[in-house]
């Protein structure tokens, strides 16, 4: 029986400046793990203390440094801005359904610096000393300090570089110890509770050149591993998942026009339903598995490429869409 339902877009906003975007478990998304294993394992991956989340709409994001946002709560870090423990996983949608839509998003830069193509992708960024560089500020209370400057009811702010070259993780076969390019990235993020605003999340990122050295043909990469499905059940949810690019659409206007979008998705590959119907109730399934239907649709839409500094035309971007199957 064919699935019917009518299906959301949930969006992930991104603005980017130039100065000269796999949780597996039982619990519900917004549970947090209780614990102290944060503090040394976290320092030593993350160099962080603490993140955060953007829980004020519909749509919840965990956050953390300026490099990225999603991702499992591993190391239990505290809330930046509460002290309280985040939601565990990625993003949630909708807030406390235990449905989740993203593992994580990290954010890669390269480029060329004295005739050498060299790049610097998420774990080699930390955040700036001393125990990282975190603000946090809210339209919702006049009377609070953070009202101060504040653009959504949560804002928060963070910065990283990548000049770090020492006590690194790892993970890849690299040729060499990291090379930074001499980066600085700050990232504000903001997200309202309004029924127009609800479901997105915005981030503004701007990318600083802190070294003596122009940087020449400069890519910036959101590099995401989608994870859908309902973390109340028993079953793998990101082995199903699909993906993809969408440039273009017909315009709604007819006449034969054409709308730009450069959005890129993912989303559960049927949605989960139940007797062909899509449900948000949490239902056994014939084999025991607990599940609860994942309808929607999560995408990354870039409101406008890189800007120069000190320049009000956009930048000359090139877009590119790239995708690989992970076994």
């Amino acid at each position: 029986m064919r699935a019917t339902a009518l299906f959301r877009v949930v969006f992930i906003l991104i603005c980017l400046a130039l100065i000269p975007l796999f949780a597996l478990g039982r619990e519900p998304c917004h549970v947090g793990k209780s614990g102290g294993l944060a503090s040394q394992a976290a320092k030593d991956f993350y160099g962080d203390d603490c993140d955060a989340s953007h829980n004020t709409g519909k749509l919840a994001v965990r956050i953390w440094d300026a490099r990225g946002f999603g991702s499992i709560n591993y190391f239990q870090l505290p809330d930046c801005a509460t002290g309280g423990t985040p939601f565990y996983w990625g993003a949630e949608y909708p807030k406390r359904s235990g449905i989740c839509y993203l593992d994580a998003v990290s954010v890669a830069v390269g480029g060329i610096l004295h005739n050498d193509t060299l790049a610097s992708q998420f774990y080699e960024w930390r955040s700036l000393p001393p125990e990282g560089y975190w603000e946090f500020r809210s339209i919702l209370d006049p009377s609070a300090p953070e009202y101060e400057g504040a653009v959504s009811q949560q804002d928060f702010i963070t910065k990283s570089t990548d000049t770090v070259t020492v006590g690194l993780p790892n993970l890849i076969d690299y040729p060499g110890p990291h090379r930074p390019l001499f980066l600085e990235l700050t990232r504000r993020s903001y997200s309202w509770s309004y029924g127009y605003a609800e479901d997105f999340v915005l981030f503004d990122l701007s990318i600083k050149n802190i070294g003596s050295a122009r940087i020449s043909d400069a890519y910036v990469a959101f590099h995401a591993w989608p994870d859908v499905g309902f973390k109340g059940g028993t079953g793998v949810t990101y082995a199903d998942d699909l993906g993809g690019f969408v440039k273009t659409v017909p315009s709604p206007y007819g006449c034969g026009f054409v709308d730009t979008l450069n959005i890129m998705w993912w989303a559960d590959n049927d949605g989960d339903p139940v007797d062909g119907v899509f449900t948000d109730r949490k239902v056994v399934s014939p084999e025991g598995d607990v599940i609860k239907s994942c309808p929607d649709v999560t995408g990354i839409y870039i409101i406008h490429p890189p800007v120069a500094a000190g320049r009000k035309e956009w930048g000359k971007a090139t877009l590119s869409y790239n995708w690989w199957y992970s076994t």
